[in-house]
């Protein structure tokens, strides 16, 4: 038997992609289950946030 040796940099780039795809997996999923009745109408909503003014009123 071979003796397969995993540095802590390769541990670590395989969790990460074991944790990008579970994640990827789960957001599919939830896309798929809130489908929506066809022919509703779907609304956006789009910020330019290079336009912002930076204005203390419109602070979070």
């Amino acid at each position: 038997m071979t003796e397969n040796k995993l540095n802590r940099r390769d541990f670590i780039k395989l969790s990460a992609v074991g944790l990008a795809v579970a994640a990827g997996t789960r957001l599919i999923q939830e896309a798929q289950a809130s489908g929506g009745a066809q022919g509703e109408r779907q609304w956006a909503m789009v910020i330019d946030q290079s336009k912002c003014t930076g204005r203390a009123g419109n602070a979070i």
